[in-house]
């Protein structure tokens, strides 16, 4: 059976692992779930190979979701191919991402590909693309005096990384620019940057690494 990505937002996954599940008859202790987000190396990969050496109970087939594979590192994602190329009988592999940009190309051809993509997203306004466009022009010490004065707190943070997703986003589905594998990794970036505020780390550090990290132009 072939290996399947789920191409879309967070929270317009759910539905379609329902629909396979139930299409699988894959009972609830038969699903499992890993996430790339906690761990995107290959120690993941080796814990997920090992799993699959052990039968599953039950009629019906077993499902492992690979979840945000966009954030998997490039070495587990080469560890994963021979994988997703032959899974294992009566086991369904779904991947699911929001950056397909980020998987590498040997990858998304060995899969099938189930895009659940919304309607286009409003277009960013004007503020939020400046803001963009300033921090990309800006020197590292103007980057850092920007942070310290709009990262001050985890919302505000939150708030300025939501933005930069939003413009990224726009760009990197604009088919007349020419920049889409920076804007596909800025967006990554900008992407792991929210989910380590949201594990608490200190904002204003992560907002620090991040626009440092930056480079000067997208051109």
């Amino acid at each position: 059976m072939q290996s399947i990505i789920i191409l879309a937002p967070v929270n317009s996954r759910e539905k379609e692992i329902l629909r396979l599940t139930e299409m699988y008859h894959v009972s609830f202790v038969n699903k499992e779930v890993y996430s790339f987000k906690e761990d995107s190396g290959i120690d993941e990969v080796r814990q997920i190979i090992h799993s699959l050496r052990l039968a599953h109970s039950g009629p019906g087939y077993r499902m492992v979701l690979l979840g945000d594979l966009d954030y998997a590192s490039i070495p587990a994602q080469n560890a994963l191919l021979k994988l997703l190329e032959e899974p294992p009988n009566n086991t369904i592999l779904a991947a699911t991402c929001e950056n397909l940009s980020m998987v590498i190309d040997t990858i998304v051809s060995r899969c099938v590909v189930i895009k659940k993509i919304p309607p286009a997203r409003t277009p960013v306004d004007v503020k939020e693309t400046k803001i963009l466009d300033d921090i990309l022009e800006s020197s590292k010490s103007q980057r850092l005096v920007f942070a310290s004065k709009e990262a001050t707190s985890r919302e505000q943070a939150i708030s300025l990384l939501t933005a930069l997703t939003d413009v990224l986003y726009t760009r990197l589905h604009d088919s007349n620019r020419t920049d889409h594998k920076i804007t596909a990794d800025l967006l990554n970036r900008t992407q792991k940057a929210r989910s380590f505020i949201e594990a608490n780390v200190t904002p204003r550090a992560v907002v620090d690494v991040l626009l440092l990290g930056f480079p000067r132009s997208l051109s």
